[in-house]
C-alpha cells in the first residue's frame, strides 16, 4: 500500500458535525434580510461550499447585498453558534493514531480560517493539528488553495505522500487539481454512499473515522 507521511482534513462534515450552528445562522440572517424561508435540506448544503457563493446563488442577491448577508451571518455564527456542533464518533481515536505514527496532520477548510480554529481548540482537538488552513474571508481562495497553503506551511512538497480527507465533491476537486490522493467520507453531509464517490477521483471511501487507520499500516 501507498505510503503517506501527511494527511489534511476538511471540517464541517469530516471532522466535526457543525450542522446546528450552520442552521441556526442562516436562520437568522432570512430573517434579518427578510428572504424567503429555506426547507432544512437546502440550508444543509450550505455547509462545506464557501458560504459567500451559497448565499448570492441561493437568494440570487446583488454583491452589496450577498455581501451585506455575509456580515450578518458572520457575525451572528461567530458570536453565538459555532459552538453548536459535535465531533463525530472516532475523531479522536484516529487523530490519536495518527499522532503515534508521526503523520503530519492538517486541516484543509472553506471555513474562515479563524472560525476553524476557534471551534477545533473549543471542542479540545486543535492540539491535534500541525496546520489549520481556511477561508480569507473574502471568497477569493479555492479548496486546492487552501490545500496548497496547508502544504506550504507544513513544508511538504512531495505531494505523492498526502492524502485528503473530505466528505464532498469540492474536497475531491480540489485535491484532484493540486494533485494529491483523496478519501472520500459517507458519514458527513456530502457523500452518502460509495457510489456517490465515482465520479470523482478517490483512492478509498469510509463509513466511519476509524477506517482511516487501513491507510496508515
Amino acid at each position: 500500500m501507498k505510503k503517506y507521511d501527511t494527511v489534511l482534513f476538511d471540517l464541517d462534515g469530516t471532522l466535526l458535525d457543525t450542522s446546528k450552528g450552520v442552521v441556526m445562522a442562516i436562520e437568522y440572517t432570512i430573517k434579518q434580510m427578510n428572504l424567503e424561508p429555506l426547507p432544512l435540506e437546502t440550508m444543509l448544503s450550505f455547509i462545506g461550499p464557501p458560504i459567500k457563493v451559497s448565499i448570492k446563488k441561493t437568494f440570487n442577491l446583488s454583491d452589496a447585498e450577498t455581501n451585506k448577508a455575509l456580515e450578518i451571518w458572520r457575525d451572528y455564527y461567530g458570536s453565538t453558534a459555532i459552538f453548536e456542533a459535535e465531533v463525530y464518533d472516532g475523531i479522536i481515536e484516529t487523530l490519536e493514531m495518527l499522532k503515534n505514527k508521526e503523520i503530519k496532520i492538517g486541516v484543509a477548510t472553506y471555513k474562515k480560517e479563524d472560525f476553524a480554529v476557534k471551534v477545533l481548540n473549543h471542542f479540545g482537538i486543535g492540539k491535534y493539528f500541525d496546520q489549520i488552513s481556511g477561508a480569507d474571508g473574502y471568497g477569493k481562495l479555492t479548496k486546492s488553495d487552501v490545500i496548497k497553503n496547508c502544504l506550504t506551511a507544513l513544508n511538504v512538497t512531495d505531494l505523492g505522500t498526502v492524502l485528503m480527507v473530505g466528505d464532498s465533491d469540492n474536497d475531491s476537486k480540489g485535491a484532484k487539481e493540486i494533485g494529491v490522493d483523496f478519501v472520500g467520507v459517507t458519514y458527513g453531509f456530502g457523500f452518502k454512499s460509495e457510489n456517490d464517490l465515482k465520479p470523482y477521483p478517490h483512492v478509498g471511501c469510509i463509513s466511519t473515522p476509524n477506517m482511516l487507520e487501513q491507510f496508515f499500516i
